[in-house]
């Protein structure tokens, strides 16, 4: 086995060599998918191999881990793709006509899991039939239409009983990781039973509409922060439990010079994860977050000043005021905005009406994090101003309430 391995990895390393750009279109499109079918081959053997391991405990035997650990570990694979692997090498046993076809490499790991998946559902009795038609399905369709075609062989072959425990299966499989990478970043993965599902994608689909035609965020950006926003708004609602009955905040630490200055980092209280200078000044214009500024002694000179919170008289009379975000040609309502210091309190802003405008979500980073000033005209107006000194204006964008 050692041997042929090496021989597939030098005929790779050849392949690696070639020079695709001056293949023609047609060829580097036939190329492209003559390798992604190669992969679907290596999934498959893969899967088969994984199978036994999984039988014989292996993994278990030789390094102490169980056969997704050692994936994670020693394969550096993601945890969410060690599962998948596992859950579909763990059914080809049962399922005689996909382990060939996977194995075969003619279809694809996602499309294995799918079949899977669905087959689980199915009576023992029905099985071979239903899987006899989502195999050929996924010989030629992409995971869309095989997930599709799944859940109505699914329903037709299943009683109301079957349904209802199927259903609890898929609900009790629900789950949501949260991991801190190297970088800061926050990675999110997790699957949600269909109604959770069907709650979250409005919900997100609704927050992630673009905000303008200056709104350059791709999809995946906006869907991100859509899910913050939606964090953000049940952080600013009562009733969430809290610690020593306050309601939980974000607290942000950070030296006053470098809050004054725009300079250096600071540092989010839970997680410990570094968060820039002007991403601090953009959250400390919302209530939620507490600022604990340090002096150079690193005793706490303010946390959370009644200066800078916006008392509710001067809430309520910005939103009838600005009914939305102030930039030129935003349409996002009050729901998706947050009320921001026009000149930043750390600089002296008052905490006013007149020092006050609402922001979505994109223009209040735009002007902390991007460089864009903003100056209030009139009282109804604000003018902004991009890192080339341009200004941008419009007439208030027409919006319901």
């Amino acid at each position: 086995m050692a041997a042929l391995r090496g021989a597939l990895a030098a005929a790779l390393r050849a392949y690696a060599d070639a020079d695709v750009t001056a293949l023609p279109d047609s060829a580097l499109l036939d190329d492209v998918q003559g390798l992604l079918a190669a992969r679907d081959l290596i999934d498959g053997l893969v899967a088969r191999r994984l199978e036994v391991v999984h039988v014989r405990e292996a993994a278990v035997s030789e390094t102490g881990l169980t056969t997704k650990a050692w994936l994670i570990a020693h394969c550096r694979r993601s945890a969410h793709e060690a599962g998948q692997r596992m859950f579909v090498a763990r059914s080809l046993a049962g399922l005689p006509a996909l382990a060939a076809t996977f194995e075969a490499g003619e279809c694809g790991l996602d499309a294995a899991r799918i079949v899977a998946s669905a087959l689980r559902d199915v009576p023992e009795s029905e099985r071979p039939a239903a899987e006899g038609i989502l195999v050929e399905l996924a010989r030629q369709a992409p995971p869309g239409h095989i997930a599709t075609a799944a859940g109505e062989v699914v329903r037709r072959l299943i009683d109301q009983e079957a349904a209802e425990a199927a259903a609890q299966r898929r609900f009790e499989q629900r789950h949501l990781s949260i991991a801190k990478t190297f970088g800061g970043m926050v990675a999110l993965s997790g699957l949600l039973d269909p109604e959770s599902g069907e709650v979250v994608l409005s919900a997100i689909g609704a927050l992630a509409q673009k905000s303008g035609s200056d709104d350059s965020r791709t999809p995946g950006q906006r869907r991100a922060d859509a899910l913050v926003e939606l964090a953000g708004h049940r952080l600013a609602c009562p009733g969430l439990p809290g610690s020593a009955g306050e309601r939980p905040q974000l607290v942000v630490t950070m030296a006053w010079e470098t809050l004054a200055a725009r300079l250096g980092d600071a540092v989010l209280e839970r997680s410990g994860l570094p968060l820039s200078a002007s991403a601090a000044r953009r959250l400390a214009c919302d209530a939620a977050v507490i600022p604990a500024v340090l002096g150079s002694d690193g005793a706490v000179l303010d946390v959370g000043r009644a200066v800078r919170e916006w008392p509710i008289a001067i809430r309520r009379a910005a939103r009838l005021r600005d009914r939305g975000c102030s930039f030129p040609g935003c349409v996002v309502g009050l729901d998706g905005c947050e009320l921001h210091h026009i000149v930043h309190w750390a600089e002296g802003g008052e905490t006013s009406l007149a020092n006050s405008a609402h922001l979505c979500r994109f223009h209040h980073r735009l002007v902390h994090e991007l460089h864009w000033t903003m100056r209030r005209s009139s009282p109804t107006e604000v003018v902004f101003t991009d890192p080339h000194g341009r200004d941008e204006r419009a007439p208030p964008v027409a919006r319901a309430g």
